[in-house]
């Protein structure tokens, strides 16, 4: 009897220690999980708590934003990516452009999007230069990411996106955003 309770303790105690040390990374799992897995009605819930525990697991954070390997809509990456941009806006620039080299077209698309929403100007060339893609989720995001600035770089090719792009969907967003921004009535 004696021995099963002292068992049972250390099993405690191992499970206490355990959640002590890792209960961040457990929270980001669970709450990528559930990101993952839910509808859009708790995706501010998921990104809340995200932003909470991001200071504590950026590295982690990091890793499961560009892992490839992981099936997940372009909107939870850009989620756990506004997290991790609230945790450390500068560290977040780092993981985005290191996303622009992915072979994953969501992780480009993400990166892109997580870009354009801070207006970094770090990786412009490279985004530039992926508006040829042949992927249409990132070339939509190309888009976004363009019309954040009013120069005649950026105008040009978002004239060109929206006249040559082959399809439709880019086209009409390129031609709203020049739209937004005064160039075409």
């Amino acid at each position: 009897m004696k021995s099963k309770t002292i068992i049972l303790f250390i099993i405690g105690a191992v499970i206490v220690v355990g959640i002590t040390f890792y209960r961040y990374q457990i929270l980001l799992e669970y709450y990528t999980w559930r990101l993952q897995n839910s509808d859009s009605k708790y995706v501010e819930d998921c990104e809340n708590n995200l932003m909470a525990i991001a200071p504590h697991v950026k590295n982690s954070m990091a890793q499961i934003y560009l892992k490839e390997s992981i099936s997940m809509s372009r909107c939870a990456r850009i989620t756990i990516g506004d997290a991790l941009t609230k945790a450390d806006k500068f560290y977040a620039e780092r993981v985005f452009c290191n996303g622009l080299s992915s072979q994953s077209t969501q992780v480009i698309a993400a990166s892109i999007e997580n870009l354009a929403f801070i207006k970094s100007t770090v990786c412009c060339d490279k985004i530039y230069k992926l508006s040829d893609n042949e992927d249409s989720d990132v070339r939509f995001s190309v888009v976004s990411y363009i019309s954040n600035f009013n120069d005649p770089r950026s105008l040009n090719l978002l004239k060109k996106m929206a006249t040559t792009d082959k399809d439709p969907e880019v086209k009409k967003w390129a031609t709203s955003r020049l739209q937004t921004l005064g160039q075409i009535p």
